[in-house]
């Protein structure tokens, strides 16, 4: 795994400015993997691309999270602080080696495999969460019988395709890491999905603004290029902004 250079991590961030998030995760993927061909990554499950992304960001940001949930109930801020070790453990065991899994249930039995990084992809257009999600799980599904005799995907009952969904989670537990918050203000508890893309991608988008603006501090008061700034160390970086008093 090779953490992407500043100059790579801005261009990884301009490239991605209109993008969808899973887009936003393919691009990362691919970068710490540039040994990686695309179609090898994009098998890669939801929750060993999270697991590398997990690792990318103690490397940009460190290991400590700091993140608001809105409270359902009074509607204040609430702030969550733990760690990715934290979350790791919370997610409990780890994933499943065999991607191929199978449910036996009452008179139905299913084969299917754990969603991947080519499945986000492929449904990430759909605005429809319902929608997306029964995409999701027919492009997962392998096959399927009632009593031997085989049977469209589609008509397995819902009962079954809740059951399906709980075995993918527990055969992936990086790929849904949910918690429960209680809210300091009014005691209402609920449950919060933590989603690894969308804080990652957010501390980049932070982290650019912030650098290209050091970027724009430096070339005016020294005259440097962009890419000879960004080659400076953080901490060197640092030292010649207090020299200009930024």
């Amino acid at each position: 795994m090779k953490a992407p250079s500043a100059a790579e991590l801005l261009a990884i961030w301009e490239r991605g400015a209109s993008l969808l998030p899973a887009e936003h995760a393919k691009m990362l993927i691919e970068a710490v993997f540039p040994e990686k061909s695309a179609p090898e990554l994009a098998e890669l499950t939801i929750g060993q691309r999270d697991s590398f992304l997990f690792a990318l960001r103690d490397i940009l940001f460190g290991q400590e999270i700091v993140c608001l949930s809105v409270c359902p109930g009074c509607n204040k801020n609430v702030e969550m602080a733990f760690t990715s070790a934290d979350l790791r453990a919370k997610a409990g065991s780890e994933q499943q080696k065999d991607n191929l899994l199978s449910l036996e249930r009452s008179r139905y039995s299913v084969r299917f495999r754990l969603p991947n990084i080519s499945d986000l992809m492929a449904i990430s257009g759909c605005r429809d969460t319902n929608m997306a999600r029964s995409m999701l799980l027919m492009r997962c599904l392998i096959s399927a019988s009632e009593n031997g005799a085989e049977m469209a995907l589609g008509q397995l009952p819902q009962d079954v395709m809740k059951e399906l969904v709980d075995d993918m989670a527990r055969a992936d537990p990086l790929a849904d890491i949910q918690f429960m918050l209680v809210c300091p203000f009014c005691g209402r508890k609920w449950q919060v999905v933590f989603d690894i893309v969308s804080i990652l991608w957010s501390e980049i988008d932070a982290w650019a603004h912030r650098t290209l603006r050091e970027v724009h501090t430096l070339a005016l008061s020294y005259g440097w290029s962009e890419s000879d700034i960004l080659a400076l160390s953080p901490s060197r970086r640092q030292i010649y902004l207090d020299m200009v008093g930024m």
